[in-house]
């Protein structure tokens, strides 16, 4: 991939937002539907005081939902793919500080029930930030046609499926570990 002195090719960028707008408009489903259940989550994280887990909670959630909504159209697709790397970001930061814990049992968060800390998460986080930053360039001037956005979603579908495999991958290897320890102490 290279960047020419106008930018990216638009199929390039379209993959790396199109990847990003799955990724997060997940995420705000999974927090929408059982926002409980995220508030638990982000308390067990103990990184927000208690008392602010609720606002937290729903701020997170409506960052998460206007990176989704800023990615789908191209005057704001920038803005919202930086603020995304900035949410990654401190997500991968908040997984890592409660892996130096040896906390690996509480969930991650991630859109889904199952997900476990490991630092395979982290260097999810830093794989969908590089892709962020693919998706805050500016795109060439070229117009897209049907070829091209078939690719687009083949692409997009690829990447999600890669990227739950990594994630149920990092699952399993916590509990593993997790069970590794428990049979140390027994």
């Amino acid at each position: 991939m290279t960047i020419l002195s106008n930018g990216l090719d638009p199929l390039i960028v379209a993959i790396a937002a199109g990847t990003l707008l799955l990724i997060f408009a997940r995420g705000v489903w999974h927090k929408l539907t059982d926002h409980p259940m995220f508030r638990v989550i982000l308390e067990n994280y103990e990184i927000v005081p208690a008392g602010w887990v609720p606002a937290a909670a729903m701020a997170v959630t409506a960052a998460e939902a206007a990176v989704a909504l800023g990615l789908l159209f191209p005057a704001t697709r920038s803005l919202a793919a930086l603020s995304g790397f900035t949410i990654l970001a401190l997500y991968a930061i908040a997984i890592a500080i409660n892996l130096r814990r040896g906390r690996v049992t509480i969930e991650c968060g991630c859109g889904g029930p199952g997900h476990g800390l490991s630092w395979i998460l982290v260097w999810r986080n830093a794989g969908l930030m590089a892709l962020a930053l693919i998706a805050a360039l500016p795109a060439l001037d070229r117009a897209m046609g049907i070829w091209d956005m078939l690719v687009v979603l083949a692409a997009v579908a690829t990447v999600a499926l890669a990227l739950a495999s990594l994630e149920q991958a990092g699952s399993n290897a916590a509990y593993v570990m997790l069970s590794r320890n428990k049979g140390q102490r027994d």
